[in-house]
């Protein structure tokens, strides 16, 4: 028998096979993950005007209210009684979809210890937009499988790292906080906050990629995204990097109250 689920389909309680969703969003939708902590989307209006951007590059006109989208989300997230869960919203040209998933979040011992992640060649085409690009996820989804990793860390033609295959990633050298510039990663909300933050507590920060042949010099780094909040990476490949780094950890302690409600240690 195959499973059904219920979701809301453009504003209705439906209920839907993965085989249905997948024949609906086949391909060129919009997507967004927003996790929902005591029935509260987290950054909220963020995540809804980045949705509304890839969706006008879409072509795409039918984007219901801020408000409206708020309420569905919230509905999605109390269906499963979880004190915290993400919630995915899926848009085309004639469907909107908004559904909890499956969500997994980094453990007390990623935190402390940081996570292994490893070198993939690929670029990500119209990084400024939150759109499916199927192929790059299930390349990306296998070679983590095969590695054993958390991330698939992206690297360009010119031997620059851009962002992870789920994530966004910073890097810190001589007190100074790294990423690479807007233009060649997608703007993750994480990300924006975490560079507030960091302004707030006088942490220069560069947008600027690092090569590769950088890493030797890297202290610390760490992956942002909507699961993960602020994680360490201890291992790149053969490159180790400080887990315990000061301004690593005020980053992480900073986001994870303001935000995650919790140290997340």
């Amino acid at each position: 028998m195959v499973e059904s689920f219920d979701v809301l389909l453009n504003g209705l309680v439906e209920k839907i096979t993965d085989k249905q969703i997948d024949a609906i969003f086949n391909d060129g939708f919009a997507y967004e993950v927003v996790r929902v902590i005591n029935n509260a989307p987290i950054c909220f209006a963020e995540h809804f005007q980045r949705l509304s951007e890839s969706s006008r590059e879409l072509g795409l006109e039918h984007l219901i209210s801020l408000e409206g989208l708020n309420e569905e989300v919230v509905l999605a997230s109390k269906s499963t009684n979880s004190h915290q869960i993400n919630v995915k919203v899926l848009l085309n040209r004639n469907h909107r979809l908004v559904m909890p998933i499956e969500s997994h979040y980094p453990s007390i011992e990623d935190y402390r210890t940081g996570v292994t992640t490893s070198i993939f060649f690929a670029e990500r085409q119209n990084p400024a937009y939150k759109l499916f690009q199927k192929q790059l996820r299930m390349n990306t989804g296998a070679f983590i499988k095969e590695k054993n990793v958390c991330e698939a860390v992206l690297v360009n033609g010119s031997n620059e790292i851009t962002e992870g295959s789920k994530s966004n990633i910073f890097f810190i050298r001589d007190k100074n906080l790294y990423t690479a510039p807007d233009d060649v990663v997608l703007g993750g909300i994480t990300r924006k906050k975490v560079m507030e933050l960091a302004r707030l507590l006088s942490i220069p920060v560069i947008t600027n990629t690092i090569k590769i042949s950088d890493l030797y010099s890297i202290d610390a780094a760490f992956i942002t995204g909507t699961s993960p909040g602020i994680l360490p990476i201890r291992q790149m490949d053969q490159w180790q990097f400080q887990v315990n780094h000061p301004i690593l950890q005020a980053l992480h302690i900073q986001y994870h109250q303001r935000y995650l409600y919790s140290y997340g240690l």
